[in-house]
């Protein structure tokens, strides 16, 4: 008989390991949970009596220590005690959580594992998880840098397993990667197989809700170290102000994301029933017109199910403080292109101009000035203020009809009373 190992480190891999123990109906499947996830999840022995899973391991949290050495020796010790089942003949490891130190040990035994994504969507967008591990733990950045773990470049690794269609447009996928969706694969399952597996994280079946709600997915940038406690909160307030403005709004914040939402925004609703965000199509009445997040890998898996999405991108975390330079700026956009003026948008946030201008012919944007093959007299160019002296030298020989959103106060030297470039020019501070 063979025996499955699931590796779990966050409540995205245990979702994901029992929805896809749960399709493909293993005889053993063992889960290895890690202690800080008992907190979350005392009921655990929940999924051993009601066929989840046909064992549930739990695992000391090793996530540092002197040197690999010492970490792989401690988990070897823990694995001789607790796990004999990983030296069987008939065994197939399934590692999520790839940058934590259980790959360090696989890796120094030689074993054969399958690699699964950290989250939806992040096999393209590895340089966000590199950076947040990284920031949180330099040893273990080190150790999975080395072995290959960010991204399952690994000869060890058997295949990886990811949300294909999470991934940005562009991504150059293997042969042999294989796709698996949490949500197109609940949609296959029988009902009360669903509910079997949601009611071990939450007892809750289904919200009601008002019309014209949108469902925020947040993040725990605090938790992360990411942001500050009052950087996160502000950074959700502009978000909502800029984006979501007229939506009843409805909070799904992240398991370890803490913030009272309720003391922030009037009348919003905050799911505080812990469970993953996979399962919210499942759980409303009438679903929610719109789903939006910052940067929830979530929203990867459930965002075809709802009418309309928002998604912005990691860069937006940084550059969040600029929006109301950039909604200044809007508001003088629209009148220019109501008079007829081809507008370009040069340096500003991507996720900006994907929710405010991407279905209009006569908005471009351009990262950078040197993308910019030749400038046109008769339009207007909008510049975010991350220009070099040389870029200030192009637009001033080019004499273009310029807009320049002072956001950092680096632009002092123009003089807004006068036409110092010699064209149509103005700064908004």
């Amino acid at each position: 008989m063979k025996t499955i190992i699931y590796h779990a480190i966050t409540t995205y891999h245990m979702l994901e390991f029992i929805v896809h123990n749960m399709y493909l109906k293993h005889e053993n499947a063992i889960l290895l949970m890690p202690q800080s996830l008992v907190n979350y999840y005392p009921n655990y022995k929940y999924l051993e009596e009601n066929g989840l899973m046909t064992k549930v391991v739990i695992m000391p949290d090793i996530v540092t220590g002197k040197d690999e050495k010492d970490i792989v020796n401690r988990i070897d010790a823990f694995v001789k005690n607790n796990l004999p089942e990983l030296e069987g003949e008939d065994v197939e490891v399934h590692l999520a959580g790839g940058q934590f130190m259980f790959s360090a040990y696989l890796i120094s035994k030689n074993i054969p594992f399958v690699f699964y994504e950290e989250a939806s969507g992040i096999l393209s967008r590895v340089q966000k998880l590199q950076d947040n591990v990284k920031v949180g733990n330099q040893l273990m950045y080190e150790i999975a840098t080395k072995n290959g773990m960010f991204d399952g470049s690994n000869s060890l690794v058997k295949y990886r397993v990811c949300n294909k269609n999470a991934q940005i447009s562009d991504f150059e996928f293997r042969e042999d990667d294989e796709d698996f969706s949490i949500v197109r694969i609940l949609e296959l399952l029988e009902e009360g197989e669903v509910k079997k597996i949601i009611h071990f994280y939450t007892e809750k079946d289904e919200y009601d809700i008002e019309e014209n709600s949108c469902l925020l997915l947040t993040q725990h940038f605090a938790n992360l170290s990411t942001l500050t406690y009052e950087q996160q909160v502000l950074l959700y307030q502009t978000f909502c102000d800029y984006f979501l403005e007229g939506n009843s709004l409805i909070f799904k914040p992240h398991p370890f994301d803490f913030i009272n939402y309720e003391s922030i925004f009037n009348e919003c609703l905050v799911l505080r029933e812990r469970f993953p965000s996979e399962f919210l199509p499942f759980m409303f009445k009438v679903r929610p017109n719109k789903v939006a997040t910052i940067s929830s890998t979530s929203i990867f898996d459930i965002s075809s199910i709802f009418k309309e999405s928002l998604e912005m991108d990691f860069m937006f975390e940084k550059e969040f403080l600029k929006m109301p330079k950039y909604y200044a700026s809007e508001r003088i956009v629209k009148q220019l292109l109501g008079k007829g003026y081809v507008v370009n948008l040069v340096g500003i946030n991507k996720a900006y101009f994907d929710a405010k201008y991407s279905e209009d012919e006569n908005v471009c944007l351009y990262s950078s000035v040197d993308e910019i093959q030749e400038f046109n007299p008769n339009q207007v160019y909008v510049f975010d203020n991350n220009l070099t002296n040389i870029d200030i030298d192009k637009i001033y020989l080019e004499r273009i009809n310029s807009i320049f959103l002072d956001i950092e106060g680096k632009w002092i030297f123009i003089d807004i009373n006068t036409d110092m470039f010699g064209m149509n020019c103005l700064l908004l501070k």
